[in-house]
């Protein structure tokens, strides 16, 4: 049609023509301020294509015989004739707060929730793509099953925070978390390779109870360049029966690889078992020995916590008849409500105020059957107590049994101290194994020959197995004492001085 126009300026919907009244007089119309203007506009219809990138944004119309340029979302009028160059519309778009509002560019104060510390307010805009990352973020420290995104409530709870996010489902949940964990991988894989010092691993196998299957969990512990302790899991992995020790070294060497840290490791700590001994073996002939601390004869090392574990054990023998009775207390009063109020009903009638808990030890735990008979030797005269009350209570311990509880359990405290130490993890460990072992010793060395039977049978038994791990101190712990500023040689010379010049049990290389 030869009346059509040729082209319109380059505007998403088509501008209408400001409305009249009946009188033919233009209709007020804001002026972008907040103000009305009375305007006589008309639309130009362009000739050639403007080409600035600043023109999307405006609409190009004629007021009152002079070419405006009329902002699309505040709709005030500025220069817009071509001669006129584009500098002024450029800068009102970066300042124009309706456009800022339109893309959501708006910022509002809101509390910013960090890792510690109280919540400070800052300036933040809703973007979703941080939302999704912020979602896997929470299911992932907070170990969320991935269909709390498809929950009816939970997706209520999200829109009537932010309307404009849409909650993903469980599957785009699940390749945020994966897209996510290759983003922390290589962020993590370039502290280790800008790492100066050395990385120990511990590894140790898990069987889910569920599932019947056994797993192998890997973690690093080093010092960054800052001097901090930095410790993280670098796998966990699925590993097929039999466990056998080749299957298990190749499994954790092809980890050790895959973070590229086979020829900067100073040790790995296994519990005490035959089949780690023979796993290390097998380590040994996969890893380059000349990257490894002399040769790799540093490589292996056992877990403390583990062998004190084993020397507690054998010493607890000794009252095992003592400890079956005290469990199978704790076990009977804590088993339903009925019983559990009797109990506290006893409590009173002997006018104990402790408020402590009954607890059950888990028998592969020591630390667990220390802290079930510290509590029950307080509660010593309610199960006296209960005896009379109950005639089915059949499991009563004796004053014999209580007693050697007691006298076992005050020898055990230094077990449970060096076990608390050792366990720890926001501190380095290896500088205080040196003097606590050695105060070990010399009280085990005291105990067997102590006039109580009981007393030196425990420790007759805690010193064979002491002996069988610990009569020599691995190089690297003795290391780590001398480089701690608060001990250095005087520590050494001190022990060694204690058992005898002549006694080399505290090294080995």
């Amino acid at each position: 049609m030869e009346g059509a126009p040729k082209n319109v300026v380059n505007a998403p919907v088509p501008p209408q023509p400001a409305p009249v009244d009946q009188n033919n007089q233009p209709e007020q119309v804001g002026n972008g301020n907040g103000n009305l203007a009375n305007e006589n506009s008309e639309v130009l219809v362009e000739e050639c294509k403007l080409t600035s990138d600043v023109w999307p944004h405006y609409i190009r119309v004629k007021v009152n015989g002079v070419i405006k340029a009329k902002c699309k979302y505040c709709r005030k009028n500025l220069g817009g004739d071509t001669r006129n160059g584009t500098s002024h519309l450029r800068t009102h778009v970066k300042t124009c707060i309706q456009k800022r509002i339109h893309d959501g560019a708006q910022k509002i104060l809101c509390p910013n929730y960090k890792a510690t510390g109280k919540p400070q307010l800052s300036a933040t805009q809703f973007n979703s793509d941080v939302s999704r990352k912020e979602l896997s973020y929470m299911i992932l420290v907070h170990e969320y099953p991935l269909s709390i995104v498809e929950h009816l409530g939970f997706k209520r709870f999200c829109c009537s925070l932010q309307p404009q996010f849409t909650v993903p489902c469980r599957n785009t949940v699940k390749k945020d978390i994966l897209s996510l964990y290759g983003v922390e991988r290589s962020n993590y894989q370039k502290v280790i390779d800008g790492n100066l010092g050395r990385i120990a691993v511990t590894t140790d196998l898990w069987t889910a109870p569920n599932q019947k299957r056994g797993y192998m969990a890997v973690t690093a512990h080093f010092i960054d360049n800052t001097w901090k302790l930095r410790n993280s899991m670098l796998k966990f992995l699925y590993v097929p029966t039999p466990h056998t020790s080749e299957r298990l070294a190749r499994k954790l060497f092809q980890c050790l690889l895959n973070w590229n840290i086979d020829g900067k490791l100073s040790a790995i700590t296994l519990d005490n078992c035959s089949t780690n001994d023979s796993m290390i073996a097998h380590l040994k002939n996969k890893l380059v020995l000349n990257n490894l601390l002399m040769d790799g004869r540093l490589l292996h090392m056992r877990c403390s916590a583990h062998i004190l574990n084993l020397i507690v054990k054998d010493g607890l023998d000794v009252i095992k008849d003592g400890i079956h009775l005290i469990r199978e207390s704790v076990v009977y009063w804590t088993s339903t409500p009925k019983r559990v109020q009797t109990f506290n009903e006893a409590v009173k009638q002997v006018k104990l105020a402790i408020g402590k808990k009954l607890v059950l030890d888990c028998p592969t735990r020591w630390n667990s059957t220390y802290d079930m008979l510290s509590i029950a030797l307080l509660y010593r005269d309610v199960f006296f107590r209960l005896r009379q009350m109950d005639s089915q209570y059949t499991s009563a311990p004796t004053n014999e049994h209580w007693d050697l509880a007691a006298i076992v359990i005050d020898k055990q405290l230094i077990f449970s101290e060096m076990t608390a130490l050792f366990s720890g993890t926001k501190y380095p460990t290896a500088n205080l194994f040196f003097s606590k072992v050695c105060d070990l010793r010399l009280k085990l060395s005291d105990w067997c020959a102590d006039l109580n039977p009981v007393v030196s049978a425990m420790a007759g038994n805690m010193w064979l197995k002491f002996t069988k791990y610990w009569d020599d101190i691995h190089l690297v712990l003795a290391v780590s004492v001398v480089l701690d500023p608060r001990y250095k040689m005087h520590v050494i010379e001190y022990y060694a001085a204690k058992f005898g010049s002549s006694d080399t049990w505290w090294l080995r290389i």
